[in-house]
């Protein structure tokens, strides 16, 4: 019985030993310039996503682009670099208005000089129309299942990967 006392005490010792045992997922370092038609592209987040299809499995690294459209991408937990593998990139613009802000466009109240109803929602528009969401590229680099950057690879160290935006998709 006292055996058995030891072994399962000696059991639960080890097992925070096995658990913080586990493989930690590879990291490379990644910073890049993002451009538009050859142009540096500031205001956009750039989001690495690691393709299970590929085998690259962790968490998702992202960056916001600055004034020369220079990125250095870090995952929600702030360790730099993206995990080991391949990846499908999106760049989000930032200045493209979002669905919601371009649907509720609110007539002014008339009690504030705006000659219109309180809070009365105004009928879509071509401005308002949210199927006229204009922004500075195509949508489709938003878009994961649609962005060609596909099979974007990561490895270790630090690399630079450039990704070349072109206002119109062929």
């Amino acid at each position: 019985m006292v055996r058995r006392g030891v072994l399962f005490g000696a059991i639960l010792l080890a097992l925070p030993l096995a658990v913080g045992c586990q493989r930690e997922i590879p990291y490379g370092q990644v910073e890049g310039v993002v451009t538009l038609d050859g142009k540096p592209l500031p205001d956009t987040e750039v989001v690495f996503l690691p393709d299970p299809d590929k085998k690259t499995f962790g968490k998702h690294s992202h960056a916001f682009t600055d004034k020369d459209g220079r990125f250095k991408i870090a995952n929600d937990m702030g360790r730099e670099g993206g995990s080991v593998g391949f990846h499908r990139v999106v760049v989000n613009d930032l200045l493209r208005p979002k669905k919601e802000d371009v649907a509720r466009v609110r007539i002014p109240d008339e009690t504030k000089g705006g000659g219109g109803l309180a809070g009365v929602i105004a009928p879509p528009t071509a401005a308002s129309n949210p199927n006229e969401r204009k922004g500075r590229f195509s949508e489709d680099y938003e878009d994961v299942l649609k962005t060609p950057f596909r099979d974007i690879e990561v490895k270790t160290g630090s690399q630079t990967i450039d990704l070349p935006l072109k206002s119109k998709l062929p």
